[in-house]
């Protein structure tokens, strides 16, 4: 495995993970409000731990990777925020009128584009095709800038989430270290009480009690095996009733488990340092905390100790000082956050059963509306969008745009009637610039599949197996099996057919259907899932086990479940039989890759009807009369099988 391999994959990750957490906080932005708006509208009707719990949903929809489709989704009504999409935009591919001028003048305008009977090995002709982006286009159209910004925000995040990381650790430490120089044991007393308020919470864990000069107010402290320090003049201020109201708090907590949702808010905080609204939400998370731990403390005691509870609040806020540090749980507050805790004590009221019940039940419903994905996204819509043929404009949404943003997209014009041709592909996404190369075959009857065994293993590299087969062009083609995510292959996967005979097939008799790459004896590609047997009955000629279906007969494919950023090969076909290969450029600064949607939307803009993913990845390559086009991540792999151009 090469280090620029693995520093390229890292870098891809660390940028997926960016988008992740840019997405998350986004989503963020939109729940707080709505929490809020919610807790205003209920007030005192629900329990004071409803008011705490509610938080929870932003908590879960901040670690959650994926969020489900579901009908009820407050994101079926607002701008596609459900998975990580990347900003790819409807534009008119512009006519290269030199190229086809020229090609016109050797070939006569009414050449057919199809069934070409013999080859001349023609020079390369390179056109660009650029899919730019409009927030990051220059003045020519271009992306010049996108990449760059991509990486200085990536840089920005790392260094503050680092660089607060490390702060944080290294208070944690240091205040660790202090507390364990000066601290003691609880005397017996306070150990004795103590040992009261767990059996009353019935909490059976021994948790140490430590008294230490480092802290001026009562507090857990810990993200795992919390311990609860106390003041070393505690004993000598308060009265033995308040220290049982004070440890009776704080075991709450315990029990409760706070002490991991603390951690949890904290990591969260280092991870989305940029974010004010979100610390401001956590703030209030943090108060409702406190309050709802009060009001389960106070449902513990007769009503006429309900006064005195108050009263060792503000007891305490006079002689303690409230220290926030990174894994303390305090019982102490000041300002208008013990002003609230001692209104809500002042007039505490058990909830009823059905009060409660009632606030289970909207927790429920507010996680099926707050915690799911739209199931209208642009992925969805882009579904039900066909591809009416290849010679007129087609209407479609992208992924990343909004709902309401449709435009006509024109069919590619390739400039050229030569049976083989070369693209060049630029394009933009979320992470930065991609590159790459699109090989056009006119003749569908030229392409072929070309398998690569000896004694049962893969031996050779996609220019390998073309030179071998004498073929002009290639790609990669079939599934694989590697030794490591980052290949060469080591077996084959799926079955591999050439001239309609089954070279391989690792599936079982009766094995379901697997994805397909196949060209028939009439050289229509087939796509999606189906057997052997069934492709037998097509009259495949030519197939291998491949990757997603990206269109199916006009159809573009759902892809918003997958969010990865990679070098990518595919195969497509146009309506008029023209066969269309691409590979696209990944983990390298100047191209980290492309999406699955980038990919189906490069295929929709040359007019491809059928299209699906080849097995790309570490084993992208493309050859193009003798030599490899495109940049594999770290050279050129063995692979299982091929798609080659044949003459």
């Amino acid at each position: 495995m090469g280090v620029g391999r693995k520093n390229g994959d890292l870098l891809s990750l660390i940028f997926a993970l960016f988008h992740w957490v840019l997405l998350s906080s986004l989503i963020a932005c939109l729940i707080i409000p709505m929490i809020l708006l919610l807790k205003w509208a209920v007030k005192d009707k629900l329990s004071y731990s409803w008011h705490y719990f509610i938080w929870f949903i932003l908590l879960v929809r901040l670690v959650l990777p994926v969020a489900p489709g579901c009908r009820l989704s407050i994101f079926n009504i607002v701008p596609d925020f459900n998975y990580p999409k990347h900003l790819i935009y409807n534009l008119q591919i512009p006519y290269e009128r030199g190229i086809t001028n020229q090609t016109e003048a050797a070939t006569g305008p009414s050449a057919p584009p199809a069934k070409i009977q013999s080859y001349t090995p023609p020079n390369v002709s390179h056109i660009l095709h650029t899919y730019p982006s409009p927030t990051v286009a220059g003045p020519g159209g271009e992306p010049n800038w996108g990449q760059d910004v991509g990486f200085l925000a990536l840089l920005i995040w790392l260094t503050g989430t680092v660089g607060f990381g490390i702060r944080i650790l290294w208070l944690y430490w240091r205040w660790s270290r202090k507390i364990r120089s000066t601290a003691r044991e609880a005397g017996k007393s306070e150990r004795l009480i103590f040992d009261q308020c767990r059996s009353i919470l019935n909490i059976r864990t021994d948790i140490a009690v430590i008294v230490t000069a480092e802290v001026r107010t009562p507090g857990l402290f810990g993200f795992f095996r919390p311990v609860l320090l106390l003041p070393h003049d505690l004993s000598t201020q308060i009265s033995s009733s308040e220290l049982r109201q004070i440890f009776l708090h704080e075991l709450t907590h315990y029990q409760r488990k706070d002490f991991i949702v603390n951690g949890l808010v904290v990591a969260l905080k280092v991870i989305h340092w940029f974010n004010p609204l979100l610390w401001y939400g956590f703030n209030l998370m943090r108060q409702d905390c406190e309050i709802a731990c009060d009001a389960r403390v106070l449902s513990r005691m007769n009503p006429e100790e309900h006064l005195n509870y108050g009263y060792m609040l503000i007891h305490l806020a006079r002689i303690a000082k409230s220290r926030r540090s990174p894994g303390i749980i305090g019982i102490t507050a000041k300002g208008s956050m013990i002003k609230r805790r001692i209104l809500m004590i002042s007039s505490f009221r058990k909830k009823s059963t059905r009060s409660i019940a009632i606030g289970t039940v909207s927790l429920i419903l507010l996680a099926a509306i707050m915690l799911t994905g739209a199931t209208n996204s642009a992925a969805a819509k882009v579904t039900r969008n066909k591809v009416r043929n290849s010679g007129q404009a087609f209407s479609d949404r992208y992924a990343g745009q909004n709902a309401s943003h449709r435009g006509q997209v024109k069919k590619a014009n390739t400039g050229t009637t030569s049976p083989l041709s070369l693209l060049d592909i630029q394009g933009q996404n979320f992470v930065g610039k991609f590159t790459g190369k699109m090989m056009v075959v006119l003749d569908p009857s030229k392409v072929e599949v070309g398998f690569s065994s000896r004694n049962s293993r893969p031996d050779k590299t996609t220019s390998q197996l073309a030179k071998e087969y004498k073929a002009v062009g290639a790609i990669n083609g079939g599934a694989s099996v590697t030794d490591s995510v980052f290949g060469p292959a080591v077996s084959t996967a799926g079955f591999v057919m050439s001239h309609a005979k089954i070279l391989f097939n690792s599936m079982k008799e009766g094995a379901g259907a697997q994805d397909v790459a196949a060209l028939t004896d009439e050289g229509k590609l087939v796509v999606g899932k189906h057997t052997v047997g069934e492709l037998k009955k097509m009259g495949v000629k030519e197939g291998v086990t491949a990757g997603l279906p990206l269109i199916i007969n006009g159809v573009s494919q759902d892809l918003s479940r997958y969010a990865g950023i990679n070098s990518q090969t595919a195969i497509g076909q146009e309506a008029n039989g023209t066969v269309l290969l691409l590979a696209i450029n990944g983990r390298s600064k100047e191209s980290m890759g492309a999406t699955l949607n980038d990919v189906q939307n490069i295929f929709l803009k040359h007019g491809a009807v059928n299209a699906a993913l080849l097995d790309g990845g570490s084993l992208s390559t493309m050859y193009y009369q003798g030599a490899i086009v495109n940049r594999p991540p770290d050279g050129e792999q063995i692979v299982s099988s091929a798609f080659l151009v044949m003459p």
